[in-house]
């Protein structure tokens, strides 16, 4: 793929090549580790196939979120973790670590670094897309007050090309699309301006040849009140082959629908509350996909409390048609819904949501 699909603490990607999805999860027993559990899919409709946890030999700290993509360029999908800094205990650092698939969904330590920033705390968010055209991904990257691009030797090593710190933002969030008509994908980022005034942005930024940030092509104020829990989700919602962005404010409860006009410049086109009874507000996943065969795009929320998930139907122009909840059983899934994804699983030529919940299970609702 384009870009990593993940959300909070997991990644979704074929890994043993069954052309089913699998599911990542950094080590939730031990933060202070790299290690990763795999739950492997099964070709029949029940999901969960087996299960292995991977381990690395040294320690890391603060890793929180992967990455799938094939970074060694031999065809099977590999996964990559961000963690901070590690041993050192260097706060203005953060550090990757590389899972090398052998094609069958088993992994080997790969190459790892660490990236030397002017301020980054904690790590945030990680994506892999290829930024320069060169048939290669590589990768962006944030903590909480520092961006990072990287590109990548074509083996999994990655070098840092560019980073970003202003002495002002609180990054929540990156993602990697084609937001404007020239050859190279962009970035979309969520922050707050903690230490300016506070407020909640979606910004639009180029990348430029050398895996540079390039100019800003917008930016959209989402609130005034301090928060780290906007979600950001971006895709084609109208089928103009550009990608429009989705943003969940749960501190406000809010919505955000954000049309592409062709150029990297966002047009808000709704903001709804979505946290109305029987509603939830407290959704941390995010993927689209088109469920109901309108050939519109749709949008679908993991929700974090009262295991469930929201699916909003799209009208064909970056906004909602209707909105309806999927409630899973309390006995077999133990836990809230934190990732979701869309895919055809039982060949019957509709798309169906997998999702994995905070205690590890995951399942398909068909």
């Amino acid at each position: 793929p384009r870009r990593a699909n993940h959300d909070d603490g997991m990644a979704f990607g074929d890994l043993d090549g069954d052309s089913k999805p699998d599911v990542v999860y950094v080590d939730r027993r031990n933060n202070n580790s790299a290690d990763i559990e795999v739950v492997y899919s099964s070709k029949k409709i029940r999901f969960q196939k087996k299960r292995k946890t991977f381990t690395w030999t040294s320690r890391a700290d603060g890793c929180v979120s992967p990455a799938i993509g094939d970074v060694d360029n031999d065809k099977d999908q590999d996964v990559v973790v961000l963690c901070d800094r590690g041993r050192s205990n260097d706060s203005d650092d953060l550090s990757y670590y590389t899972w090398l698939n052998d094609g069958n969904g088993n992994f080997s330590e790969g190459p790892r670094g660490y990236f030397n920033l002017t301020d980054a705390h904690d790590a945030a968010d990680i994506e892999l897309g290829d930024l320069d055209n060169d048939q290669t991904l590589e990768l962006a990257a944030v903590g909480r007050e520092s961006l990072v691009l990287a590109d990548n030797n074509g083996s999994g090593r990655f070098t840092r090309t560019d980073d970003w710190y202003n002495g002002c933002n609180d990054f929540q969030q990156v993602e990697i699309g084609q937001f404007d008509k020239d050859s190279r994908p962009e970035l979309a980022m969520t922050y707050n301006e903690e230490y300016c005034d506070e407020d909640n942005y979606l910004e639009i930024r180029d990348v430029h040849s050398g895996v540079q940030l390039g100019n800003q092509l917008d930016r959209h104020y989402l609130s005034g009140r301090y928060n780290n829990n906007s979600v950001l989700g971006v895709g084609d919602l109208n089928g103009d082959k550009l990608d429009d962005a989705v943003i969940i404010d749960s501190e406000r409860n809010d919505l955000h629908y954000y049309r592409n006009n062709g150029n990297g410049n966002m047009n808000q086109t709704v903001q709804r509350g979505y946290g109305n009874a029987p509603y939830n507000r407290d959704s941390q996943a995010i993927t689209f996909g088109d469920l109901d065969g309108d050939g519109k795009m749709d949008v679908i929320l993991g929700d974090t409390s009262n295991r469930r998930f929201q699916v909003y139907l799209g009208n064909g122009s970056v906004g909602i048609a209707s909105r309806h909840t999927i409630l899973l059983p309390n006995n077999r899934y133990g836990g809230d819904v934190y990732g979701v994804h869309v895919t055809d699983w039982n060949g019957d030529k509709d798309e169906d949501v997998v999702f994995a919940t905070s205690s590890g299970r995951v399942g398909i609702a068909y």
